[in-house]
């Protein structure tokens, strides 16, 4: 595969952990829904091996229902990728609980799981990616995590590769690690789940493939850790 996109600490990470796969990050900006909904016929046809769909900034945002998120997920799936439903980062209301409760059920798709609500209904059930909304810096927290289900962890924006070292430093614990390999970091949300979010426009260019594609979505990078 053609990394070129990738800074050279990221190309030489990937090439001492092979496989890798490419992941899209959910959508971020409030985007109109027809918008979002060619946005992600394109992404159909994009070599990228898994798609994170769902609202994880801000559940007051009504452009998508969770009904046009399910059908994108069935379109995705059949184009051949792996799906993942993304669960809000804050519940705020009844109604986020009965949405994240349709989410953690829904008993087709993969889930990330951004607050502990949405753990507390996967712990023990099901197998779940726990999301970079979860703030694992340690070592002793990704084992917690792991000991409740998790198979992946997406590591925090904040978190710099001399602290990834660290929290894996001990050895395998079966699990895949992403991180955020190219673009602009997305702010983090700390003060509202309202907060504005900055990303670029980005030019991704994979082997056989140039694409430019004005994607308001993490781009990442998961690395299988066995």
């Amino acid at each position: 595969m053609h990394t070129g996109c990738l800074s050279p600490d990221v190309e030489m990470m990937a090439a001492r952990t092979l496989p890798v796969r490419i992941s899209l990050g959910p959508l971020l900006y409030y985007w109109p829904r027809d918008k979002a909904l060619a946005f992600y016929e394109e992404v159909a046809s994009l070599p990228v091996d898994s798609v994170y769909l769902g609202e994880t900034v801000c559940s007051k945002r009504f452009e998508m229902r969770m009904a046009d998120w399910l059908h994108i997920a069935k379109k995705l799936t059949d184009s051949g990728k792996e799906v993942v439903l993304s669960t809000c980062e804050l519940i705020e209301s009844e109604s986020d609980l009965r949405t994240l409760r349709k989410i953690t059920s829904n008993g087709e798709f993969l889930v990330e799981a951004n607050d502990l609500g949405a753990v507390y209904l996967l712990a023990g059930k099901v197998s779940f990616i726990a999301g970079t909304y979860l703030n694992i810096y340690s070592r002793k927290s990704l084992e917690f995590f792991r000991g409740l289900g998790a198979w992946r962890w997406v590591m925090p924006i904040e978190l710099s590769q001399a602290g990834l070292n660290e929290v894996l430093r001990d050895g395998d614990l079966n699990m895949q690690t992403e991180v955020l390999a190219y673009g602009r970091l997305p702010c983090r949300h700390a003060v509202s789940p309202r907060a504005i979010t900055i990303c670029p426009r980005m030019t991704v260019d994979f082997a056989a493939s140039n694409i430019r594609m004005d994607s308001r979505c993490r781009r990442r990078m998961a690395i299988r850790s066995w």
